[in-house]
């Protein structure tokens, strides 16, 4: 007898639908894409991250992540169908978002902003975005 069991459905969808189906899901992806990149905005300008240091630039704790604001404007979006790519490109933006142990032994703290609006889970108080829910109601509304 055998161990598995397994079967397949497959769904062959009408001529033309799949277009409709792609087409969908890219204007949706664009909302929701656009949606997301403020709340990553949002994230970093929000003071909600515990900061252990004094404030000697007159930001206590919490705090948001902007000091200069080079991080916030290094950020970087763009948009390819259904693929959308996020990048930071200031020179400290890892350190900022997984934190660092500067060459003074001082620890950096994680700020992880991507995270914290995707998954939730950080000590800042940031809603949660579900990119996936959005982006499946976003397109059933364009469909209906």
């Amino acid at each position: 007898m055998a161990n598995n069991f397994q079967f397949e459905i497959n769904v062959e969808l009408p001529k033309g639908a799949e277009k409709t189906f792609e087409r969908a899901a890219e204007q949706a992806m664009k909302q929701v894409s656009a949606e997301l990149d403020g709340r990553f905005t949002d994230a970093i300008s929000s003071a909600v991250w515990p900061w252990p240091f004094p404030a000697s630039n007159g930001k206590g704790s919490p705090r948001s992540i902007v000091d200069t604001g080079a991080l916030k404007q290094s950020g970087v979006f763009k948009l390819s169908g259904l693929q959308a790519e996020w990048k930071w490109t200031s020179n400290y933006a890892a350190a900022v978002h997984e934190g660092a142990r500067l060459w003074n032994g001082a620890n950096i703290p994680a700020r992880p902003w991507t995270n914290a609006v995707l998954e939730g889970g950080t000590s800042a108080s940031i809603p949660v975005y579900d990119f996936s829910t959005e982006l499946s109601k976003r397109i059933t509304n364009i469909l209906s």
